[in-house]
């Protein structure tokens, strides 16, 4: 796996009820929320970085951090969170979100948060390529998720190959 800087994604709202591929679902250092209504994975993301606990008590309080940023509840025809919304919360709820797409055993950074916050929201996105549905996934652990690339990286280092 290596890491790749990549260009911005267009500016639409992420979040649909989509099936992840075998690779993500089968990494235990990501949380899919599959099956999520009304396009909520990235509050479900937030709920759980917060409050972590089991999963499926999440919902009382993916509401109210929604309910807190929004001002009312999530209806029916919310289509999601945009990358260009992505600063608003940070600043809202005082954390540093970094967007990865993990795949093909290649990590890419998609979003790196330019502000220092001490709470930092690692997440995955994950497209379907068909439907260019999209889709935010919980990273518990950065390390984990990319440890090919940095296995790697200690090697090309220790070779005397690294340039920085």
């Amino acid at each position: 796996m290596s890491m790749l800087p990549t260009r911005p994604l267009p500016d639409k709202p992420i979040g649909s009820n989509i099936e992840l591929p075998k690779e993500i679902k089968d990494k235990k250092c990501i949380i899919g929320f599959e099956n999520i209504e009304n396009n909520l994975c990235f509050w479900y993301c937030l709920a759980y970085l917060f409050y972590e606990g089991r999963i499926d008590r999440l919902k009382s309080k993916v509401y109210e951090l929604f309910k807190q940023f929004y001002g009312e509840k999530p209806k029916d025809s919310y289509q999601g969170v945009s990358m260009m919304d992505l600063e608003s919360l940070e600043h809202h709820f005082n954390i540093n979100v970094n967007v990865y797409k993990y795949g093909e055993q290649r990590g890419i950074m998609i979003r790196q948060s330019a502000n220092e916050y001490k709470t930092i929201l690692n997440l995955n996105l994950y497209e379907d390529t068909i439907t260019e549905e999209k889709h935010f996934s919980f990273i518990k652990s950065y390390f984990q998720v990319f440890q090919t690339a940095f296995k790697k990286l200690k090697y090309v280092k220790a070779q005397g190959l690294y340039f920085s």
